[in-house]
C-alpha cells in the first residue's frame, strides 16, 4: 500500500472506532512494511490487539494494540478527543510493561507521546495527510523497529540541575549586589513560583505591576485540564487546523471578557470592548455559517455568564486598578489583544475545529 492509498481510504472513511480501529492498524502495517500481531504473535502473548489490563486506581480496561517494549495504542472515533485517549493509556500503561511509547489516533491524527522513564515527554503529532510526507513514515516506522530513536536527549534530572544552577547564580549576583537578604528571597520564591504556574491573570499581574514577559519556545507547561497534555513539548507540522474542546471555547471566551473589563482603564474599554466584540460577531456568523449551534450556545452561555458576574468582576477590577504601575500603552504592545484571533485564524488557514 501506498501513502496516497492509505491517505486516500481512510480520508473517505466514517466508521466508529470499533469498526475501524483493527483495520486501521493493519493498512498501517502494510504501508511500513512490519509485521502484523496475529503474524508475529499467534499466542498474542507480547503483540496482539485488545489487550486487557488492570487500570490504576482499580476497574478493567482493554488497549486497542499493544507491542511489549515499544508501544500501547488507544483509537478514537474521527474529531474525537485525543486527550481522553491518551489519559486512558495513562491508566494502562503500568499494566502494559510501562511501554516507551504511548500513541493516540482517531484516524485523521496521530500523536506519539514519549514514555522513558526520566525523560521529559515530547509529542510528535501529525495529520493523515502528514503521511505523504517520509519524515512522518518514519517516525511511525520507528514504532516498530526502533522505539528507542525518538527517546528525548536531555533528562528531567539534567533540567532540574541546570535550573537550580541558574536560580544559584542569580541569587550569587543578588547577594554581590547587597541586596537585602529578605528582599531577595522573596524576589526568587515569586520567580519560583512563575516557574510552576502559567495563568492568564497571573501573567496581567506581572504586565501590570511594571515588569515585561517573554514567550519560552521550548518551555514545558503542565496543564492539568487544559489545551497541551501533561509535561510535554509538541512537536507538530506545520498547516495544522486550530482543533479545541468545545469547553474550552466557553471557558476562553469567559475568561477573555473578565480580563478586558478587569485590566483596561475605562477610555481604552470605550474603543477595545467594540473591537472585541466586532470579532466576537464575525466567530458567531462563521459558526452559524458552518451551522454549529452547540458552539453559539457555548459563546452564548459564556455572555450569559459574564453578565450574572459583572458586580464581582467591577470589584476586582477596583483592587487591580490602585495597584497598577503601568500605562495601558506598555500592555497593548506586548499583548495585541485584539489581532491574536485573527492572527490565529490566519496562521490555520481558517480551519477551526471544535469537538464537544
Amino acid at each position: 500500500m501506498t501513502p496516497q492509498e492509505f491517505i486516500a481510504k481512510w480520508k473517505a472513511a466514517n466508521l466508529s472506532e470499533r469498526s475501524a480501529a483493527q483495520q486501521h492498524f493493519l493498512d498501517l502495517c502494510d504501508l511500513l512494511g512490519q509485521p502484523k500481531p496475529a503474524a508475529a504473535d499467534p499466542e498474542g502473548a507480547w503483540y496482539t490487539f485488545e489487550r486487557g489490563v488492570h487500570k490504576i486506581g482499580g476497574g478493567e480496561g482493554w488497549a486497542d494494540v499493544w507491542y511489549k517494549g515499544h508501544f500501547a495504542w488507544e483509537y478514537k472515533r474521527k474529531r474525537r478527543n485525543l486527550l481522553e485517549a491518551y489519559q486512558q493509556l495513562l491508566l494502562y500503561r503500568e499494566n502494559l510493561d510501562n511501554p516507551p511509547l504511548l500513541v493516540v489516533s482517531d484516524l485523521d491524527r496521530f500523536e506519539i507521546h514519549t514514555n522513558f522513564t526520566g525523560k521529559p515527554a515530547v509529542v510528535f503529532a501529525f495529520s493523515l495527510n502528514d503521511l505523504a510526507e517520509p519524515k512522518h513514515l518514519d517516525v511511525l516506522r520507528k514504532l516498530f523497529t526502533d522505539p528507542y530513536a525518538l527517546e528525548p536527549g536531555e533528562t528531567t534530572e539534567a533540567i532540574t540541575k541546570d535550573v537550580a544552577e541558574r536560580f544559584s547564580g542569580l541569587a550569587e549576583g543578588m547577594r554581590i549586589r547587597r541586596v537585602p537578604a529578605e528582599k531577595a528571597a522573596h524576589f526568587l520564591m515569586k520567580l519560583m513560583f512563575c516557574m510552576f504556574a502559567e495563568d492568564i491573570d497571573l501573567d496581567w499581574r506581572v504586565l501590570l505591576a511594571g515588569h515585561r514577559m517573554v514567550a519560552v519556545r521550548n518551555a514545558v507547561v503542565y496543564h492539568k485540564f487544559g489545551g497541551s497534555v501533561p509535561g510535554a513539548q509538541i512537536v507538530v507540522s506545520e498547516a495544522r487546523p486550530f482543533r479545541t474542546a468545545l469547553w474550552k471555547r466557553e471557558l476562553g471566551e469567559k475568561n477573555l471578557i473578565t480580563t478586558l473589563l478587569k485590566n483596561y482603564r475605562a477610555w481604552n474599554l470605550a474603543w477595545i470592548l467594540p473591537s472585541y466584540f466586532g470579532v466576537y460577531l464575525l466567530e458567531l456568523l462563521f459558526f452559524l455559517a458552518a451551522w454549529r449551534p452547540d458552539v453559539l450556545r457555548a459563546y452564548g452561555r459564556a455572555l450569559i455568564s459574564n453578565v450574572q458576574g459583572i458586580r464581582r468582576t467591577f470589584m476586582v477590577r477596583r483592587r487591580i486598578q490602585a495597584m497598577r504601575k503601568v500605562p495601558d500603552r506598555s500592555i497593548i504592545r506586548q499583548t495585541r489583544m485584539g489581532s491574536v484571533k485573527i492572527l490565529q485564524a490566519w496562521k490555520t488557514g481558517f480551519r477551526v475545529e471544535i469537538h464537544t
